[in-house]
């Protein structure tokens, strides 16, 4: 920073400018978990005395240890609950008593001669009896901001004297800084000013434990954050307060500019949407997101943030599970709480299936839009206001063919256009055939032959219109355009509620399939054969005998394995 002095003063311009350190954190980044992490900085080549300086009466010890290292531990902000030292020779025979060890964030950059640094927090007490090997010393929970270099100071104060223990130390360019005594004069914690360090400049190895913070959902009104969304950008969203509300991954090159997420309602329970059924209500909590540009023909996903407490509180209340919600989305200048049984703006409203995520202990719910722009969002089971259902949507596969069938229904539409999608990452889509029924021609079944498949796995989707322009989505079809070869989908819901759940795979052939489930000891608890076509197999797995837990399931044909996929069972 560039400064001049003005006014009748003796001061003195430095010989160089100042600098000023900040840091802006990156909205890019995704969300932390709370979690236990242990780590130790430096690798051990010296022994050291100190702390524990035995042989002398008193001792007081500082050291340094840099915000990047710690961060390079995987270490983020969080309480410190423990350090810990080993102890490669012991030879103390008394306790150092009043053993103390205090913590400090600090913008230090380097410890010197001199006085100690003041402001440390202390966090242990105690007399304290070494042990030869590890020694882990709990404290109490101190909060590193996870920016900020970490200051260690420790001391104690005997009356006596006995003999040095020995701890594993490394050499470092940060010195440890100490004094001892034998003088019990001054005590050792009261020892104000440094007179050694080490003559290889070395510091202990501690071993740190961290409970990081991670970041709560946000669930408060107006919880409110704007960030720039550019072309192909993929944004966090958090509040002011550092709790995540959503993420927006823009899917196209249109460049939406700073863009506001909003929560415009808040609570735990479920509400009405556009009828009295319990069943089609939508949680509480509803999200407004307002781009600076917007545009009818945006490509995106777009992930909601929900307590465990918010999702499961409306599954009660509606009687739905999780994984059958749909990410819904009301347009045209209105917003999910504009809508309600008496003004259902029905044009409005389109959805789209969820997609389901778990976060720690809560929960995150992913909707896929395409020729859309950005509105208000929320979750829930709509029901039967949108005039077009699907009875069923599935797929085979026929010598090197790709057969579809599907059947709808309309409800209060006198037309319906299905456009059968076609993709290669089940992300981006496009259209490969299209549709046009009457109201009579919908109660009939639909097929198509997809001829000339893409090579390898092939998504499916029905893209459904309705004669106002209303747009709503089918589930994906996943259908491998091999000689051999087969993969599991996905599993829903998951979590598995109700003891069963939908085990969706494809097969490029016929064939019997061997179901293996484990838990997380890696130990084999259940195992079923089943029966596969060429094609899309949506198979329903009950786990009742199972205990709630984390367990993970594969598929096996023949010597072919597919991927791992794990699950939850409550």
């Amino acid at each position: 920073l560039n400064y001049a002095i003005t006014g009748a003063t003796n001061a003195q311009p430095g010989s160089s400018n100042q600098t000023f350190t900040f840091t802006i954190n990156d909205n890019d980044v995704a969300p932390l978990v709370s979690s236990n992490l242990s780590g130790s900085i430096g690798t051990y080549n010296a022994n050291l005395t100190q702390p524990f300086r035995g042989s002398f009466f008193d001792a007081r010890t500082q050291v340094l240890y840099t915000a990047a290292e710690l961060n390079a531990l995987g270490f983020t902000a969080g309480n410190i609950t423990s350090i810990g030292f080993n102890v490669i020779t012991k030879a103390s025979t008394q306790p150092y008593n009043g053993f103390t060890i205090k913590l400090k964030n600090t913008l230090t950059a380097a410890l010197g001669a001199g006085a100690f640094e003041t402001g440390a927090t202390p966090v242990y007490t105690g007399n304290y009896s070494t042990i030869a090997g590890i020694n882990t010393i709990p404290i109490t929970a101190f909060l590193w901001d996870g920016t900020s270099n970490l200051l260690v100071d420790m001391c104690y104060d005997n009356s006596t004297g006995t003999a040095d223990d020995l701890i594993a130390g490394a050499t470092s360019t940060a010195n440890t800084y100490y004094d001892r005594q034998n003088t019990n004069v001054t005590a050792g914690c009261s020892i104000t000013s440094n007179a050694f360090v080490f003559v290889t400049a070395s510091r202990p190895v501690i071993t740190f434990n961290i409970t990081t913070t991670g970041n709560a959902v946000s669930t408060a009104l107006s919880s409110t954050k704007t960030a720039y969304l550019g072309p192909f950008d993929d944004v966090y969203f958090y509040d002011a307060s550092g709790n995540i509300m959503a993420r927006i991954k823009n899917l196209g090159a249109f460049d939406y500019g700073c863009t506001q997420v909003i929560i415009d309602r808040a609570g735990t329970a479920s509400v009405p949407f556009w009828n009295n059924n319990p069943a089609n209500y939508l949680a509480t909590k509803t999200f407004k997101v307002v781009p600076t540009n917007n545009t009818t023909t945006g490509n995106y996903q777009i992930s909601l943030y929900y307590t465990a407490t918010e999702r499961n509180n409306w599954m009660a209340a509606s009687g739905q599970s999780f994984s059958s919600a749909q990410v819904v989305k009301v347009s045209n200048g209105f917003y999910v709480p504009d809508v309600t049984p008496a003004n259902n703006h029905a044009s409005s409203v389109t959805f789209s299936p969820v997609t389901t995520g778990t976060f720690g202990t809560n929960y995150i719910a992913r909707g896929d839009f395409s020729n859309t722009g950005f509105s208000g969002f929320g979750i829930g089971v709509v029901g039967v206001a949108l005039p077009i259902n699907i009875s069923y949507f599935t797929g085979t596969r026929q010598a090197g063919n790709h057969l579809l069938y599907w059947k709808v229904t309309c409800n209060a539409t006198p037309k319906a256009t299905m456009v059968l999608e076609r993709s290669a990452d089940s992300r981006n889509f496009s259209g490969i055939n299209t549709i046009v029924a009457d109201a009579a021609r919908c109660d009939q079944p639909f097929s198509y032959t997809d001829a000339q498949p893409l090579k390898g796995m092939n998504y499916y989707r029905l893209k459904m219109i309705d004669a106002d322009g209303k747009v709503t989505y089918s589930s994906i079809v996943a259908l491998l355009n091999a000689v051999k070869g087969f993969d599991i989908i996905s599993i829903a819901p998951n979590p598995v509620v109700d003891g069963n759940f939908k085990l969706n795979v494809t097969n490029a052939v016929a064939s019997k399939m061997d179901i293996s489930i484990v838990d997380m000891q890696s130990r084999l608890v259940q195992k079923q054969k089943v029966t596969v076509i060429a094609g899309f197999s949506s198979l329903t797995i009950n786990v009742n005998n199972l205990a709630a837990g984390t367990y993970t399931i594969q598929a096996t044909v023949a010597d072919e394995r597919s991927k791992l996929i794990r699950f939850v069972k409550q």
